[in-house]
């Protein structure tokens, strides 16, 4: 019984600390504007009007080394 209790604490400090790392993104989701706008940005790969995107990744600009 006392393997299994242990195993039992383990994994609920693992989910807590999760926990904590997913309250503290669902935070900076809903109050870092900055932050978000550089996920669209990276994610969907968007720009603003008149600005001008140079991919800088060899791989996604067809170019190998």
């Amino acid at each position: 019984m006392s393997w299994q209790h242990h195993t039992l604490a383990a994994r609920i400090r693992a989910l807590e600390a999760e926990q904590q790392v997913l309250q503290a993104e669902r935070e900076r989701l809903t109050h870092d504007t900055t932050y978000v706008e550089g996920l669209v940005r990276s994610t969907f790969k968007v720009a603003k009007p008149g600005e001008l995107v140079v991919p800088l990744d060899a791989e996604r600009s067809g170019k190998s080394h």
